[in-house]
């Protein structure tokens, strides 16, 4: 999803879209270190960074700075701001990014031994819970902009509602269900995942869209190519037929000339004969 918008950044040059790439890009590099703080990712039974707390606290902050992103990128969309020099303006927003990443997992390893639990056993904490809770409230948050705004309208604004809602809704079935492994903490998680496929889908629908329209283009193009073609060989015969007619009309007038010239001379004879 964040090569796809970069593709569509450089395009346009919009500067939202630079933010709103930077959200996927943020979601990549948690959703990789999330998974490393897993026993048996990588090594069986030990995993590469982090303890427990790490583990969960790595994922609610994953989810909040998505949101948050998304947020600022939908605040963004309202400015017709177009980045001149598009390729510094995409290095520093994946320098910067990068490092935001790498700085929130150095503070959560550091503080992983003063943090608050974000469960006690599988009963979710009020600490994990108010977490939760803003993750959803950020959520409305940009839905309302969104929609107070008109930027529906467009057709990113429009499925970043989705993202929205489901982003909304996925805290609030995970704190309903009080506790790890129930219905509605799976739900939560399914919904993240479902938040984070969203605009792929509909970026990879609109390029397999604007691929087909490039492809009628060019078989188009091709056909009026072929047609001009023999349109340009039919006027080439036609001016060779107007320049043969025209010779042959200026040799008629030469004949025509001469002979009148020559009836002249033969008249004269003729009479002094």
């Amino acid at each position: 999803t964040y090569l796809l918008l970069h593709v569509q950044f450089r395009v346009s040059g919009e500067r939202w879209l630079l933010a709103l790439a930077s959200a996927f890009l943020f979601s990549a590099l948690m959703a990789a270190l999330h998974l490393l703080t897993f026993p048996g990712a990588l090594i069986p039974s030990i995993p590469i960074i982090g303890g427990a707390k790490t583990v969960s606290w790595l994922y609610v902050l994953w989810g909040l700075g998505f949101v948050g992103l998304l947020v600022t990128a939908v605040i963004a969309s309202d400015s017709a701001d177009r980045v001149r020099d598009r390729s510094r303006a995409e290095l520093h927003v994946a320098i910067g990014t990068t490092l935001a990443v790498a700085v929130l997992l150095a503070v959560l390893l550091l503080a992983d031994p003063v943090l608050p639990p974000f469960a006690v056993g599988d009963q979710f904490s009020p600490w994990g819970m108010a977490v939760n809770y803003l993750r959803g409230v950020l959520a409305l948050a940009g839905l309302a902009i969104i929609w107070s705004s008109g930027r529906h309208e467009r057709l990113l604004p429009l499925w970043l509602s989705l993202i929205l809602v489901v982003a909304a809704v996925g805290p609030l079935l995970t704190d309903m269900a009080g506790q790890r492994y129930t219905l509605g903490w799976y739900a939560g998680r399914a919904s993240f995942l479902f938040a984070s496929y969203v605009l792929l889908a509909v970026l990879l629908n609109e390029f397999v869209r604007l691929q087909h329209a490039m492809v009628a283009s060019v078989v188009r193009t091709s056909r009026q190519a072929d047609e001009l073609q023999q349109e340009v060989g039919r006027r080439e015969l036609a001016e060779r037929r107007l320049i043969a007619s025209e010779r042959n009309h200026a040799i008629g007038q030469l004949v025509g000339g001469v002979a009148h010239d020559f009836n002249n001379l033969l008249t004269a004879v003729i009479a002094n004969l």
